[in-house]
């Protein structure tokens, strides 16, 4: 056997570029709390970024209308400062929350109308806002109230098939 020539490939060079995009975990300790009361709420930032210049520097917790705040519950692990009241609270700082690291924000407040509803939070650093919702369920702890219209209070029948009228009230069902 001989060979006469040799041949020779050109092997394709492969460059992988990836992209990791910065990934701010937030949770709450509270996702479900009763109506009328002041309830704790305490919620974690975790910022997995792993770049220096990663910091967070800002946390906004928006919480909704039917909620209010209730001053001077607010506190926080971090270094940032209170800034906010009422339905935006806000806590500010160079490296409030470094990379690799986990802080928490707590606060009290009170939700009128149960339902579910959500907490935004938005994080700042030089990558940019990144925006998470808490889903929050508060719950109906109002005791439905009931009272007979007819036969009027007091009423004597002999009658075996008296007829009932009645008025139910519920928060939950009047609106």
């Amino acid at each position: 056997i001989s060979v006469t020539g040799v041949q020779t490939c050109a092997l394709p060079i492969l460059i992988c570029i990836s992209f990791v995009f910065a990934a701010h975990v937030i949770t709450t300790t509270t996702d479900n709390a009763n109506e009328g009361v002041s309830n704790f709420y305490n919620i974690s930032v975790q910022n997995t970024d792993a770049a220096n210049t990663s910091n967070i520097t800002q946390v906004n917790i928006t919480i909704p209308g039917s909620f209010s705040f209730d001053t001077e519950s607010n506190g926080t692990d971090s270094i940032g400062i209170f800034l906010g009241d009422g339905q935006v609270l806000s806590w500010e700082a160079d490296g409030a929350i470094m990379n690799l690291s986990t802080n928490y924000f707590w606060f009290n407040a009170t939700a009128t109308t149960p339902g579910i509803y959500n907490f935004t939070v938005m994080t700042l650093n030089a990558s940019g806002a990144f925006f998470s919702n808490l889903s929050i369920i508060i719950n109906d702890t109002t005791i439905p109230t009931m009272s007979i219209v007819s036969p009027g209070n007091g009423s004597l029948s002999s009658d075996s098939g008296l007829d009932v009228e009645y008025i139910a009230n519920d928060v939950t069902l009047d609106s």
